[in-house]
């Protein structure tokens, strides 16, 4: 009897001591998106405008308690929350360089990836509530009549623009209207849904940028680029849009996209238009989704010419510091690996699409597009590899 009340006590316990960890790693988790997407904009529809900052780097540190119960509760938050944590968590610090260490190259001045821009501030403004909320950032200082359109689709569970904030900065003050929609209320909306919440945003927001007081979209110039799910999500838009008369998107990028589910949430990427420039890109250290849907896309987007796809792997590189991890959370920094990687590509892509200029820093396998920056010391940063063929 007395052997049977301590089995009791002992799974009773164990059983707290498991609702306690759970309710941890939750905490945790949202901890970790609030730390990288910053504060909740506001729900007013009324803009506020951005005066230009200095750059930075620095990246949102976890509180002590939210760090402590991540680092206890890690897989109990993965089966809690059902997301993938990296997407949304900051990469860690790394150790001080050892004197001597090889810096990373600066930001170029001119050209994709640069840091000239052709207006001064970014306007803001949010609209809408839950799984359809949308965000528009508007170039300012001075404001066009019209300018082109980016949609930017964020990652699994970084809901919030924040997470992407120096990204959207850039292609903003370059001249592009970025759209960005929220696509999911929480981490319980259902993947199967989202691409719909996507169509139904976007739609909103078009509508919302022809009444007064904003810069009109350009419908025919049109682009879309994506984040892990949003990487899929992104395909899924381009294969799709004349089926809910949304522009076609004229230039489609495709950053580590995932998970893989072909049937599920993947469309038929045969439909994506001809004409259409494609880039799908992975990392060679992104253990969180892989190359699976990067490869499926590119592969299966069988109506775009070769010569206007390319499927490019990141490597990492180490020789500097800080270095250059090729993970899944990379396309969210503000660092070389953007300046001569996304950003690049993305500037270049959309620029062949809208105005048949910078393709080669995009398309082609070439010099300009596979160079990612000296170090310091004279050394060039290890080039990602393309396709040759289909991957």
């Amino acid at each position: 009897m007395v052997i049977a009340q301590r089995h009791r006590l002992r799974f009773i316990a164990i059983l707290m001591i498991m609702i306690v960890l759970a309710g941890l790693a939750i905490h945790a988790h949202r901890a970790r998106m609030a730390a990288l997407a910053g504060p909740v904009p506001s729900q007013s529809a009324q803009p506020s405008t951005t005066a230009p900052a200095a750059p930075s780097t620095a990246t949102p540190a976890l509180t002590a308690t939210a760090a402590t119960a991540a680092t206890a509760a890690t897989a109990t938050a993965d089966a809690v929350t059902d997301t993938l944590p990296e997407i949304v968590t900051p990469p860690e610090a790394e150790p001080p360089a050892l004197a001597g260490t090889p810096a990373p190259p600066a930001q170029p001045a001119t050209g994709p990836g640069g840091s000239a821009v052709t207006h001064q501030a970014v306007s803001e403004s949010a609209f809408g509530n839950g799984d359809t909320q949308y965000w528009v950032f508007e170039p300012d200082q001075p404001r066009p009549a019209s300018a082109p359109v980016v949609v930017f689709l964020h990652g699994w569970g970084a809901m919030l623009p924040g997470a992407y904030r120096h990204w959207i900065d850039h292609l903003v003050k370059r001249g592009n209207i970025v759209i960005y929609p929220r696509y999911q209320a929480t981490l319980r909306t259902r993947p199967e849904a989202l691409t719909a919440n996507a169509v139904t945003a976007l739609t909103s927001a078009l509508a919302q940028l022809q009444s007064p007081g904003h810069v009109a979209p350009d419908p025919s110039r049109f682009a879309c680029v994506g984040h892990s799910f949003g990487g899929v999500i992104a395909a899924n838009l381009a294969a799709i849009a004349a089926d809910y008369r949304l522009p076609p998107m004229r230039a489609v990028m495709c950053v580590e996209p995932g998970p893989y589910s072909p049937g599920r949430i993947c469309q038929d990427y045969a439909r994506i238009p001809a004409g259409t420039l494609l880039l799908c890109v992975a990392g060679d250290d992104d253990h969180i989704v892989g190359e699976a849907t990067a490869r499926l896309i590119f592969t299966t987007a069988t109506t775009v010419a070769r010569a206007d796809k390319d499927y490019i792997l990141v490597r990492s590189d180490s020789h500097g510091r800080p270095a250059l991890h090729a993970t899944h959370v990379a396309p969210a920094g503000n660092g070389f690996a953007s300046w001569y990687g996304y950003w690049k590509w993305c500037d270049a892509l959309t620029a062949a699409a809208f105005t048949g200029h910078d393709r080669a820093y995009a398309l082609g396998n070439t010099p300009e597009q596979r160079f990612l920056g000296t170090w310091s010391d004279g050394t060039a940063v290890i080039e990602p590899v393309l396709a040759s063929t289909d991957p």
